[in-house]
């Protein structure tokens, strides 16, 4: 069984089903989540046990407070970073580390991004799986030329021909 822990800053939290393919089989998985809110206004037994992580979600949320109040991401990031050392969050981590922590900070991962990259991916990756089953289909039609059916489809003269030679194979194992 997968085992998971998972932290989340804010008020909701979806999980997501968890499932292996394997040439087109679906296995699924057994999978628990440990779900913690880490947001500093949830007062949870966590932050009082682990220091470090609840100074880092005050520094994590001092940048969102800066953000909110107008600040420009480096901006607020570098005021973070010297509030963070002022008030000696990670005992000094701040002050060692300066130039990366702001480094690190301002390339952070940024989950709406890539969901939304994700998503453009699975969009492209449809469209080009759909245009290879229609030149499979045109090629069992046999009406087009291979440098037609690549135009239509918009697909490499070298993908088509690749198809068409899977078609034959099938076709010879058939007989």
């Amino acid at each position: 069984m997968l085992e998971f822990l998972r932290f989340f800053a804010c008020k909701k939290c979806e999980l997501s089903r968890a499932r292996k393919n394997s040439k087109n089989k679906r296995k699924l998985v057994t999978w628990s989540a440990d779900v913690i809110n880490i947001n500093p206004k949830c007062d949870t037994p966590l932050q009082k046990k682990c220091n470090a992580l609840y100074d880092y979600i005050r520094y994590v949320y001092r940048i969102e407070g800066n953000r909110k109040s107008g600040m420009e991401k480096k901006e607020a990031v570098e005021e973070a970073v010297d509030w963070a050392i002022k008030e000696n969050l990670l005992n000094g981590f701040f002050k060692r580390q300066k130039a990366e922590v702001i480094g690190m900070s301002l390339t952070e991962f940024d989950e709406e991004e890539f969901k939304k990259v994700c998503y453009e991916d699975g969009i492209i990756d449809g469209k080009t799986q759909k245009a290879l089953e229609a030149a499979g289909n045109l090629l069992k039609l046999n009406l087009l030329s291979y440098e037609q059916i690549a135009q239509a489809q918009g697909l490499p003269l070298e993908k088509v021909q690749e198809i068409a030679e899977k078609i034959q194979v099938n076709q010879d194992q058939k007989i």
